[in-house]
């Protein structure tokens, strides 16, 4: 008994662990896609102002 309560508490660790680290992940690289958006959108401003508005 004690063993399987053991067994199911380092699972459960290890879950809440690689949801962690699937969080920090997903925020990151969604971070990394807005800053080439705004870069992306940036650029495109510059070329309209430069094209004469």
């Amino acid at each position: 008994m004690e063993r399987k309560e053991l067994e199911r508490r380092e699972i459960a660790e290890i879950m809440h662990r690689a949801r962690r680290l699937r969080a920090e992940w997903l925020a990151r690289k969604l971070r990394e896609l807005v800053e080439k958006l705004e870069r992306a959108l940036h650029i495109g401003r510059g070329r309209e102002a430069r094209a004469g508005a």
